[in-house]
């Protein structure tokens, strides 16, 4: 488990694994206002998932009840990890469940290398982090996924669930046709086996078994992460991609991206076998980190920059805030550069050097209100302190 020493400065913990088969905690937190923590694995064999302690000496027994309270891990997983043995911590690759734990990771400039010595991606095109200490490739097949309802019914809606990941859901139209028994896996941080070299895809994709004859009558919602954008420039061009009955790979123009809840949509489907994010056409590149977005938008400031061929972004979060808040950027427009802190008066508070593409800004004892960050762009960001 993670002990938090109220008295160190900002951490931003990603790409972990948390576990505790003991009965203990997987976090332990002093102060919450100078943590942030996204993309991780915990697990608990207890009660308690998370403790924070401090002013609020708060408790938490599952993921979203942390996330709610802190804004916190909304890219993580509660799942138990599949070690070779409690005494050997290298990811079991002939485990169906160390599927969890691969690409499920984000990409992070500064760290390319594995424990081992192996190459992480560090770009949204080069690949996903896997969770953990060492980068692997599975060698089993991913678990089926929990449904519930467990059998598909007309009129219903099934929700397939890998741990606490969402990953797909399935609304059988009223007078549908619908298969004995539906099967889900999810494959992550790899490419959809079968696509045209040229095809700008997604590093996921679900694979679909069914009994029984269709055709069916359905619609899909298919749930994706930030780090797995891959090829796709923008995350607004995404499109289902899905196979047909030939095993082709097709792109369904007239579906629905939401880059806020990371879902890719459709109705009126007849066919059932992979799923995962594509893109119609051809388009410029971009090699940047992912931007990463919480669940919910009101809980960061952003700014988007043009340049002419691509968009950089700059967001601060959580919004509000308890004592520090992180600077996070897309692109190198704004690398080595400085961000001044004023107050709503324009009283300049301090100055901060931006030299990565995340920035913890520790905010002290500054008195709540509304303060802006301004850029060398010209941006100016809000961030909301609350004591």
């Amino acid at each position: 488990f993670v002990v938090y020493d109220t008295k160190l400065g900002p951490v931003n913990i990603r790409n972990n694994i948390f576990s505790h088969g003991g009965g203990g905690k997987a976090l332990y937190i002093g102060n919450v206002g100078n943590f942030y923590s996204d993309y991780n694995m915990l697990y608990t064999s207890g009660s308690t998932l998370i403790q924070e302690t401090g002013s609020s000496s708060a408790s938490y027994a599952t993921l979203q009840q942390w996330r709610n309270a802190a804004h916190l891990d909304v890219n993580s997983i509660v799942y138990k990890p599949a070690y070779i043995s409690e005494a050997d911590l290298h990811p079991d690759v002939a485990s169906p469940d160390v599927w969890a734990m691969q690409g499920r990771g984000v990409q992070i400039a500064e760290d390319s290398v594995d424990i081992d010595n192996n190459k992480r991606p560090v770009t949204l095109q080069a690949g996903v982090p896997d969770l953990g200490a060492y980068e692997f490739l599975p060698t089993a097949t991913p678990p089926a996924l929990t449904a519930t309802p467990a059998t598909p019914a007309p009129g219903t809606t099934q929700i397939f669930m890998f741990g606490t990941d969402t990953v797909t859901k399935i609304s059988w139209a009223p007078s549908s046709n619908v298969p004995a028994t539906v099967i889900l896996k999810r494959y992550s941080g790899i490419k959809p086996p079968g696509l045209h070299h040229a095809q700008h895809a997604m590093y996921f994709y679900t694979d679909v078994d069914v009994t029984g004859a269709g055709p069916f009558s359905y619609g899909i919602q298919q749930f994706y992460i930030d780090s797995w954008q891959g090829y796709i420039p923008s995350q607004s061009l995404i499109k289902l991609g899905r196979t047909n009955r030939a095993g082709k790979w097709l792109v369904d123009s007239t579906s629905i991206v939401d880059t806020i809840a990371k879902t890719i949509s459709q109705t009126g489907l007849v066919w059932l076998d992979k799923f995962t994010g594509l893109t119609e056409g051809d388009a410029h590149l971009f090699t940047e980190p992912p931007y990463i977005t919480m669940s919910d938008s009101s809980s960061q400031s952003m700014g988007r920059i043009t340049n002419g061929k691509a968009r950089s972004s700059a967001a601060v979060f959580p919004v509000p805030s308890r004592g520090v808040v992180t600077l996070q950027i897309t692109g190198a427009e704004l690398l080595h550069t400085k961000a001044v802190l004023v107050d709503m008066k324009g009283h300049q508070l301090k100055t901060i050097l931006i030299n990565d593409y995340y920035t913890p800004i520790n905010l002290g004892n500054l008195p709540s209100g509304m303060y802006l960050l301004q850029l060398a762009n010209g941006s100016n960001l809000k961030i909301m302190q609350q004591e």
